[in-house]
């Protein structure tokens, strides 16, 4: 929660058994949509962001994982390690 700017990241990790990251990570948002809705209604926050963290269980990571840790205030030498 960034209480500065009044918003909530809720957090979803997942590993999915199969390579089909793009269809997990929308399937997770789209199901986290009324829980940020039901979020930021009952905290009195200005808005509450789904962000969803996909890592197969093979090693396989999305395009997006970056922008999304980013997104999370993760920065710099924390993402050194990522995966090329």
């Amino acid at each position: 929660m960034d209480r500065a700017q009044s918003r909530v990241f809720l957090e979803d990790i997942m590993i999915p058994y199969d390579e089909n990251l793009v269809r997990a990570e929308t399937e997770k948002k789209r199901k986290f949509l009324d829980l940020a809705h039901e979020v930021t209604a009952m905290w009195h926050v200005e808005s509450a962001e789904s962000i969803p963290i996909v890592i197969s269980a093979n090693g396989l990571i999305p395009v997006n994982l970056v922008h999304h840790l980013r997104r999370l205030g993760f920065r710099g030498n924390s993402l050194a390690a990522k995966m090329l």
